[in-house]
């Protein structure tokens, strides 16, 4: 007897009834999923070997518990199989146009061995089928450190979901809803840091061998970086409208609110979500008056945040005046002063400014101002130093006086070198524009080793597909054109998609 469907197979799906009906039976309310498989799913279905569904359909092959899978769940199996169903319980009731069909591993895959389908399955068939089903539903749970993001199969399963384009659906279960709202009043930070902490090379599986076929499959295509944000950028994503919609209903004056209302806008602007950002600064803006008057510096990084805002909508006149209000307030408030890196903060905004305008001798006035004070300030940071020095090379660059804005990159060059490595990403963006001020001057082959490292770097960080690599390797074609040389044939940069083994069965946590 087979165990789950064939390799051709659609996925089958459980009804909410029936995976309550294992709820409702199970003698610890408390037992993981792992401890569900060990006590409930493994011996029902010892006699057919077959998965829990497809015993479901033995009993009864018109039962109406069982169908084609129309929503994807995404768990880690440690985490209390109750809460698991009670957060699908919850989507079903709220997403209740048509009766819904659950890809629970647990119940609709066997648990009596290992699976024998190819990594062709998982990576083909498996991850067509989820985008076929259009909908993932990831548990975090328990919210505090998700054990979910710890899971090598749960990220890749979120993955999968990402490049299928599929609608996800992060959730938290009921019964930890509240603890998880009133904290976010309390300590937002924490909580960001516990949800919003990923790294799959440290990501762990049950099976070594499912683990390093996961890992070689990513490091073959995306790039583990690459990975990680872009499941971070979905947990953010997430994060934003959850703690958004938690903070709509609670007053003002209520401690604490100021500190969130503004922590969530920074989260949304992140996400270059610029007008929900801009609403939440705005309210932020009035508690901080209100609690701290108009000429506190809490209230100018609020101020500082909205100019930002106006500056990336292009209201550069609007943006200006608000940069000047923050800079008044840094700079006559005792503690502070013309000094201060808040104060170099908004110099670089101003200057962002006139360069935008166009008023290049009044933008380096303006960064170089401000690099001073990062120079002379009691703990230089160099990464700091490095982002003014790239304006600064920037606006030469456009005057095109390339000696200075060479020199200027250079020196970036190096500072990113001592504080991130030779290999990081960073550093190859750098790359790009010193082999840009070259080109631009027909100097091909000073301009040739430096898009050459950029790419090697770009590559090794993220992959052939990446925008920046494909970017470069276009930088790097242009010079050969320009040099009359005939273009290297590349890898292709299509998608090549990860061919990983597949085992979720009991022992998989």
């Amino acid at each position: 007897m087979h165990s789950g469907p064939p390799p051709d197979a659609p996925l089958l799906g459980l009804s909410v009834e029936a995976l309550d009906k294992i709820v409702q039976s199970l003698s610890d309310p408390n037992w993981t999923t792992t401890d569900v498989c060990r006590n409930v799913i493994l011996p029902a279905t010892m006699e057919h070997k077959c998965s829990y569904a497809e015993l479901l359909l033995k009993q009864n092959p018109h039962t109406s518990h069982v169908s084609l899978a129309t929503c994807f769940v995404s768990h880690a199996w440690a985490c209390s199989f109750a809460d698991s169903v009670s957060v699908i319980k919850e989507f079903a009731a709220q997403n209740n146009q048509k009766k819904h069909f659950f890809w629970f591993d647990v119940t609709v895959v066997s648990q009596h061995e290992v699976s024998h389908r190819s990594q062709e399955w998982w990576s083909g068939t498996f991850r067509n089928e989820i985008g076929r089903l259009g909908q993932t539903l990831v548990i975090l749970s328990p919210w505090e450190c998700p054990i979910y993001t710890t899971r090598a199969w749960c990220l890749w399963e979120m993955f999968c979901s990402i490049q299928t384009n599929v609608k996800i659906d992060c959730r938290v279960p009921a019964v930890q809803q509240s603890r998880f709202i009133s904290t976010l009043l309390t300590d937002f930070d924490t909580i960001m840091k516990s949800i919003c902490s990923v790294d799959v090379l440290k990501a762990q599986a049950f099976l070594e061998d499912d683990r390093n076929m996961i890992l070689g499959a990513i490091q073959s295509t995306v790039g583990p970086d690459r990975l990680n944000n872009l499941v971070l950028d979905q947990l953010r994503g997430w994060f934003a409208d959850t703690a958004k919609s938690s903070i709509e209903n609670v007053s003002d004056d209520q401690e604490g609110v100021g500190n969130l209302v503004q922590s969530v806008a920074t989260l949304f602007e992140s996400q270059g979500k610029r007008k929900e950002a801009m609403a939440l600064y705005q309210r932020a803006l009035r508690i901080r008056e209100a609690q701290n008057g108009p000429n506190h510096p809490l209230t100018a990084a609020i101020v500082y945040n909205i100019a930002v805002l106006l500056q990336m909508d292009w209201k550069q006149d609007e943006a200006l005046e608000w940069y000047q209000r923050s800079l008044k307030v840094y700079e006559t408030t005792w503690g502070y002063g013309e000094n201060h890196l808040e104060v170099a903060k908004v110099l670089n905004g101003i200057a962002g400014v006139w360069k935008a305008k166009g008023k290049y001798n009044d933008a380096l006035t303006f960064y170089q101002r401000a690099l001073k004070i990062k120079r002379e300030c009691s703990d230089p940071q160099p990464l700091e130093i490095a982002k003014t020095l790239n304006n600064i090379a920037g606006v030469y660059a456009l005057q095109q006086n390339f000696v200075e804005a060479l020199s200027a990159h250079e020196e970036c060059l190096k500072l990113k070198e001592s504080a991130l490595g030779y290999e990081h990403p960073s550093i190859a963006a750098t790359l790009n524009n010193i082999g840009g001020l070259y080109y631009s001057q027909s100097h091909y082959d000073a301009a040739l080793p430096s898009y050459e490292r950029a790419l090697r770097i770009f590559q090794k960080a993220y992959g052939s597909d990446h925008p920046d690599t494909i970017a470069t390797q276009k930088n790097i074609d242009s010079v050969f054109k320009c040099q009359g040389k005939h273009i290297p044939s590349q890898k292709s940069t299509i998608d090549i998609q990860p061919k990983p083994s597949r085992s979720r069965c009991c022992s998989v946590m």
